[in-house]
């Protein structure tokens, strides 16, 4: 309750000061946060009575704040795939990588890949055997996007590389490997 009032506060600064970026920014962590606490009109959305997800991404990026669209891609990725819904985590995957080069400064550049790699490997079972090459292909491409970060900062992100080359082990039978991870 503290991260979200704590929120909704700085939220309340932004608005004052009218600075578009940070309000932005703070509206999507305060609707994931709100999200994952039950204050959304539902697990699976952002929206409450002050905020509509539909068009957001599309305005955000029409206003040429392409990064505040690749903000909200992942955070709701995130918040997708938290609940389960692979199905619907899996738009966000491709919408995240259509856009998160555009908030390189920002920490979702590595959300994206993490959470992206395990909604694949979530969804490999129910996949054809093209599909599941092509998952692991990508999987393994978001591995080496994780190295780097892990290498640079093997505090903040060594336990998700470690995750997701676990999964990767896994969807591909190499149980050993992956419970050694």
């Amino acid at each position: 309750d503290s991260v979200y009032e704590d929120c909704l506060k700085s939220l309340a600064l932004m608005h004052r000061t009218k600075d578009a970026v940070a309000t932005a920014m703070l509206s999507v962590v305060a609707q994931t946060i709100g999200a994952l606490t039950g204050r959304t009109k539902g697990p699976d959305t952002l929206n409450d009575d002050s905020f509509d997800e539909e068009g957001f991404p599309a305005k955000m990026e029409s206003m040429g704040l392409a990064l505040i669209a690749a903000w909200y891609f992942v955070h709701k990725l995130e918040v997708l795939y938290l609940n389960e819904d692979y199905a619907g985590a899996l738009e966000l995957v491709a919408q995240g990588d259509r856009t998160v080069e555009s908030a390189a400064f920002l920490y979702i550049i590595a959300e994206h890949p993490f959470y992206s790699a395990l909604t694949l490997a979530a969804l490999y079972p129910t996949r054809n055997h093209e599909e599941q090459a092509s998952f692991a292909q990508r999987i393994s491409d978001y591995i080496g996007k994780l190295e780097v970060f892990a290498e640079n900062c093997p505090e903040n992100y060594r336990h998700k590389l470690l995750l997701v080359r676990a999964e990767h082990a896994r969807i591909e039978r190499r149980d050993a490997e992956a419970l050694a991870l």
